[in-house]
């Protein structure tokens, strides 16, 4: 980000008269920031969190402002052997896989976890073992990610004190990664960056063995997650490199610099979780790359069995068994990668 000379921001006002009070936590304005667009007093149709919105500020102290929450719990540790691979899935199987085929896997939250009346909240299982739900094994291990729409994902922080004691039943849950968009205020940066640190201790709290999301937008913002994880020796961490709606095809390659600008600052043999790779070509990039132990969440066998198509996204011959395919797929994508 860039500070202007005047010290203003791009939509006109001062840092002065505002935020300077989060000075320490900003590096300055951010020349792509949306809300210079906005007409200022006009904040009711406006979908951004910044200094000149009323109420935004009180909003940010009622969090406990920018500082990262005290971790006065132990972070989870991975439970059993980490794999290469978590794949992740948005249904439920219909035939429940073999025992032994299915070491991992993550559901998504938004189809399979919150319910589908955004607005209300809650659950969309009302009970019931989450294996017995999702169809898998008794030896599967199974996770939850949260790396989803924000609708849900603001339901989700609504009601989210309902939904924790359900969430303990997960081998592993991702803490929820509140949107960072790099066309946002700053503001409305350090405000989600901390909404997503509070769910993860507040998880932790409630005997969920929960990682915490790196969601970042400048570089100040990794100084302070190294700084976080350093402190309270966290050893499991998510972050992802996903972009969404970005046209350049190496769009990912700037997340991916901020992932390697983390990993030099954190312990070498911290896991860190790693979402939107994508192809098998990024991934075998990135392992090059980045010399930590990575677990990459993939949808790409998930995705590509629903589509009747193979790994290599040939058409499978045959009759579609989309839960036969989805296990093929993952078999084929593991033997690559490694």
């Amino acid at each position: 980000m860039k500070v202007s000379k005047e010290n203003t921001m791009t939509c006109g006002g001062s840092c002065k008269d505002t935020c300077c009070h989060y000075s320490k936590f900003c590096s300055g304005c951010n020349d792509n920031c949306r809300a210079a667009f906005c007409h200022y007093g006009h904040c009711s149709s406006c979908d951004y969190l910044c200094s000149r919105r009323s109420g935004a500020e009180t909003l940010f102290n009622t969090l406990g402002g920018p500082e990262f929450p005290y971790l006065r719990i132990s972070p989870t540790t991975w439970p059993g052997e980490v794999p290469p691979i978590l794949p992740a899935v948005a249904t439920r199987f219909g035939d429940m896989p073999a025992p032994g085929s299915l070491p991992w896997v993550v559901i998504n939250a938004a189809r399979m976890v919150i319910s589908r009346n955004f607005k209300a909240g809650g659950l969309r299982r009302k009970s019931g073992n989450i294996r017995e739900f999702a169809r898998v094994h008794p030896d599967t291990r199974i996770a939850m990610h949260m790396y989803i729409p924000d609708p849900p994902l603001e339901a989700f922080w609504r009601t989210r004190r309902d939904i924790y004691p359900s969430l303990r039943e997960f081998d592993l849950v991702i803490a929820p990664n509140f949107s960072v968009y790099e066309d946002s205020p700053r503001l409305e940066h350090l405000i989600n960056i901390k909404r997503s640190t509070l769910v993860y201790v507040e998880m932790l709290q409630n005997g969920i063995r929960a990682v915490p999301d790196v969601s970042w937008a400048t570089y100040d913002d990794l100084d302070r997650w190294a700084d976080y994880i350093n402190r309270y020796s966290i050893p499991v961490i998510s972050t992802s490199i996903q972009t969404v709606h970005q046209n350049a095809s190496n769009y990912w390659r700037k997340y991916l610099n901020g992932v390697q600008y983390l990993a030099r600052k954190i312990p070498r043999e911290t896991v860190i979780i790693l979402a939107g790779a994508g192809s098998i070509g990024k991934i075998k990039t990135i392992r090059i790359e980045i010399r930590q132990q990575l677990v990459f969440l993939t949808t790409q066998p998930f995705l590509l069995a629903r589509k009747g198509r193979l790994i290599n996204r040939q058409l499978a011959v045959g009759p579609r068994n989309y839960d036969r395919l989805f296990l093929e797929n993952l078999e084929a994508f593991r033997k690559e990668i490694l």
